[in-house]
């Protein structure tokens, strides 16, 4: 044993101690795989997002610049029939501006569980226990699950009869 300034090495202490796998390295390599895809289209849907949220900004900004240029006319002009005119010109740009407010993105962001597909079919299996006619998109977004992981557990739960679907609410949506 070697000696270092009055201390006694523990050769094990040099030795990096060996971690117990509990899944195969290409499950988790896979797994790993799949979390990178979720990232980067979760990446590429906040960058588009990011996009039309900054056109609709740029489109509200200049909407805003003709709104303060009609404000100041109607102050400036002083006459009811071009007051009027400027004020129907005024209703017709925040039509415009409304217009493009509906179309902003609505997306919601949705940060994904890590569960297990046990714990999550167990999940999927109270939401259906209150009688509500659910779809895929409402279940993973109320339990936060990845959809692909959503429809794998509702088709099993459909051929092992456990759920049904409801072909009225297919039609209605």
């Amino acid at each position: 044993m070697a000696e270092k300034k009055g201390e006694i090495l523990n050769i094990t202490d040099k030795i990096p101690r060996a971690k117990v796998m509990s899944k195969p390295l290409p499950q988790i390599l896979d797994e790993m795989d799949d979390n990178i895809r979720a990232a980067a289209e979760a990446a590429r849907k906040a960058e588009q997002a990011a996009k039309v949220a900054k056109d609709a900004a740029s489109q509200a900004t200049k909407a805003s610049t003709e709104v303060e240029k009609l404000a100041e006319e109607v102050r400036q002009a002083g006459t009811k029939g071009t007051e009027t005119a400027l004020l129907e010109r005024v209703e017709f740009l925040e039509q415009r501006l409304a217009a493009m407010e509906a179309l902003l993105p609505n997306e919601k962001v949705i940060i994904l569980r890590e569960i297990t597909k046990e714990d999550a079919e167990k999940e999927i299996r109270e939401l259906f226990s209150k009688g509500d006619t659910l779809y895929y998109s409402d279940i993973a977004e109320r339990l936060r699950l990845d959809l692909d992981l959503v429809v794998d557990i509702c088709n099993e739960l459909q051929r092992r009869g456990e759920v049904k679907i409801n072909d009225n609410a297919l039609q209605s949506r």
